[in-house]
């Protein structure tokens, strides 16, 4: 029997989990997809945001010079809300 073997999923492109981006700037303000919130709403609109999309995840992107207790804040609120979460520092270059 020469029948070519089935094609490889290999060739498929890489399937791309959602992001929930939540943005500390320099000055601390907090941005849950681009829009400014307060510490106080960051779990609630990751709930509503996750809720819309289920397999998202949640990327916290602090800037170097942002305050530690908020990020550790913000990871806290996501695992709560029991969505993934991830945590990167910005590059200021």
């Amino acid at each position: 029997d020469l029948t070519p073997p089935p094609p490889s999923n290999s060739d498929a492109p890489p399937s791309t989990v959602p992001v929930i981006q939540v943005l500390i700037d320099e000055e601390n303000f907090i941005y849950v997809n681009n829009r400014i919130t307060d510490l106080g709403g960051v779990r609630a609109q990751i709930e509503r945001l996750h809720a819309e999309s289920p397999q998202s995840a949640v990327l916290v992107q602090a800037h170097p010079r942002s305050k530690s207790g908020i990020d550790v804040a913000i990871i806290d609120k996501a695992r709560v809300a029991e969505v993934p979460v991830s945590f990167v520092l910005s590059d200021v270059n």
